[in-house]
């Protein structure tokens, strides 16, 4: 099972040498139309999840969480780890999830907040039209308006993916451990210095997802 994928009009592979997986032969891709279906019927794991706050830019330390949430309820709950494309075009980014009795779990990347910056991005492109746009990084007014809208985020399990993918997001991954998902990220940034998800979240964490500890 393999992701193709175009980034300034060369091709890439999921998994390969520059992107790879943990483990081959239990690969999956998780997207809208796969998912479309995708109902998890846990009302407890679903309101034991909606109590806790999940980090954004977070995702190992999450997907861990979850998985001892659902060793306190009693269900076997596996830590994913490959790649997410988080829209067409967008550079993949190296990523943790959940899977849940085959249902895909990610409580990392938020709706909510890719409503916000879409709603932000439209009025950046306004204030750019009338040349009235104050100096401020693209990232920085995303970040304000993302704490500015905090507030009114959902539950967790409307805000992340719970089962369904209700977005343009596509998952590669496998089972896999933290440790050996930390040692891959390690050996990538070290064997493929200009990788294009170095140059997007070196730290682990994307840019926006920085600037919002701020």
């Amino acid at each position: 099972m393999r992701h193709k994928f175009t980034l300034n009009n060369e091709n890439f592979m999921i998994p390969s040498r520059f992107y790879p997986i943990a483990d081959l032969k239990n690969i999956r891709i998780f997207h809208k139309d796969n998912t479309i279906d995708s109902v998890i019927n846990n009302e407890e794991l679903a309101s034991e999840l909606n109590k806790h706050n999940f980090e954004t830019g977070q995702c190992y330390s999450n997907a861990v969480k979850v998985c001892e949430i659902g060793r306190k309820l009693g269900v076997n709950i596996e830590f994913w780890v490959g790649w997410v494309e988080v829209s067409k075009g967008l550079v993949p980014i190296h990523h943790a999830w959940n899977v849940y009795d085959g249902h895909i779990i990610d409580v990392s990347i938020s709706y909510h907040d890719a409503i916000v910056i879409k709603q932000t991005e439209e009025a950046i492109q306004k204030m750019e039209q009338k040349k009235n746009m104050r100096f401020m990084a693209r990232t920085e007014m995303y970040a304000a308006m993302l704490r500015k809208m905090e507030p009114k985020r959902p539950p967790t399990i409307i805000d992340r993916v719970f089962g369904a993918i209700l977005d343009e997001k596509t998952y590669i991954g496998s089972p896999d451990t933290i440790d050996n998902a930390v040692n891959t990220w390690t050996s990538i940034m070290e064997r493929f210095p200009q990788h294009p998800t170095i140059k997007e979240m070196a730290t682990g964490e994307t840019r926006l997802q920085a600037a919002l500890r701020k």
